[in-house]
């Protein structure tokens, strides 16, 4: 498990409120809007003793827009959820890579992401898709309705 001290009613909490925009309790709102003494305050011993847990899942695991301040957080529970955009990811092999072969041409991966940085984060957490043999001149995420490119 990624985040071993993190209590899992807290992760669902979390998780739930990510995805379906519902408020959850005075613990969980605490650590989403980065209050850091309420969070403290609020939680129970189990939630205190995985609080970096949980604070690295909130990073890792939802979106940025959704966490981070009470402004943050309240729009996000406002928001009326819309559909993701479709996102391309193309890797671009170094020509002096021996993993890719001889190929010039992209490898595209399709990822549905409500920004550019959350289609790339999807992309780094699959173990399958990354590796330390693959020799990468440059990564570019395109968001596929509007051409919008952003390089790394």
């Amino acid at each position: 498990m990624k985040y071993p001290t993190a209590p899992i009613h807290i992760l669902d909490a979390i998780t739930d409120y990510a995805d379906n925009h519902t408020p959850h309790g005075h613990f969980v709102t605490a650590v989403l809007e980065n209050n850091l003494s309420e969070a403290i305050f609020r939680a129970d011993p189990n939630s205190l003793a995985g609080l970096k847990d949980i604070v690295l899942f909130i990073h890792w695991e939802i979106p940025h827009s959704s966490h981070g301040s009470v402004e943050k957080v309240s729009a996000w529970l406002a928001k009326v959820e819309e559909p993701l955009d479709l996102y391309m990811v193309y890797l671009y092999p170094n020509p002096d890579g021996q993993y890719l072969g001889s190929s010039q041409e992209p490898f595209m991966f399709e990822f549905f992401a409500e920004d550019a940085r959350h289609a790339l984060e999807q992309f780094m957490d699959d173990e399958n898709l990354l590796s330390s043999e693959i020799n990468l001149e440059r990564i570019e995420v395109k968001q596929k309705e509007r051409n919008h490119v952003t390089s790394i």
